[in-house]
């Protein structure tokens, strides 16, 4: 027996509101997953960061190689944060998908706000910048430590 499209389950007006607050919800949770995974990585960046300072690590082979690492660590928190953004985007979509068959189209009501504001800026880019701005420092971390070696 075929399976019907998701187009024929929509027109269930209960189905779409029981998919409607599973896909909700499952943006909240994503949403929470990132802040998550930024608290880690801030602090392993703040931690390389301080470890890269510290009177202890004197050599500046070791400083070049904890810049190094840290600047690696930073890539892969902007390549995550990066993917959060898509996976979310996605998800919205969904959300709008489905609140076309509902009465009100709360999310996309929102975003048409929001996003018409000129103060409006994404958060997942100005989150992006964080790692960008403690890559730039050890960079130049690292550069120093080059050239002093």
């Amino acid at each position: 027996m075929p399976t019907p499209s998701s187009r024929d389950v929509a027109g269930d007006a209960s189905l779409a509101l029981e998919q409607y607050k599973l896909a909700v919800d499952m943006a909240d949770r994503l949403g929470g997953r990132r802040q998550s995974a930024n608290a880690f990585f801030l602090s392993v960046v703040s931690a390389l960061t301080v470890i890269s300072g510290v009177e202890i690590v004197s050599e500046q082979l070791w400083r070049y190689v904890v810049s190094v690492i840290t600047m690696i660590v930073c890539a892969m928190w902007w390549w995550m944060l990066d993917s959060y953004r898509s996976i979310a985007e996605a998800k919205f979509k969904v959300i709008h998908e489905i609140e076309s068959t509902l009465p009100f189209t709360m999310f996309a009501d929102e975003e048409q706000h929001y996003k018409s504001s000129k103060r409006y800026k994404p958060l997942s880019r100005i989150e992006q910048a964080v790692p960008i701005l403690f890559l730039v420092v050890n960079l130049a971390s690292a550069l120093a430590s080059a050239v002093i070696m």
